[in-house]
């Protein structure tokens, strides 16, 4: 959902998780960084690329991350 989709029904947002898809993208501290001003909310975490669907670890990287306890 984008930030101005949840401006739009009420819903606040604590902040931004960024997708970290293809390491050969847009670097994700800069995109951090460009969410952070376009959007005024803060970027909880960013999510590595994981190959698979693997929910033991995204499970993992979301424990060692900060994100959780934004939330």
């Amino acid at each position: 959902m984008t930030c101005d989709a949840c401006a739009k029904y009420g819903i606040k947002a604590k902040g931004i998780v960024i997708n970290n898809s293809d390491a050969s993208g847009y670097a994700a501290d800069d995109l951090a960084s460009d969410l952070k001003n376009l959007s005024g909310l803060d970027v909880l975490c960013s999510i590595p690329h994981v190959d698979g669907c693997n929910t033991e670890k995204i499970s993992r990287i979301l424990a060692e991350s900060s994100m959780l306890s934004a939330l």
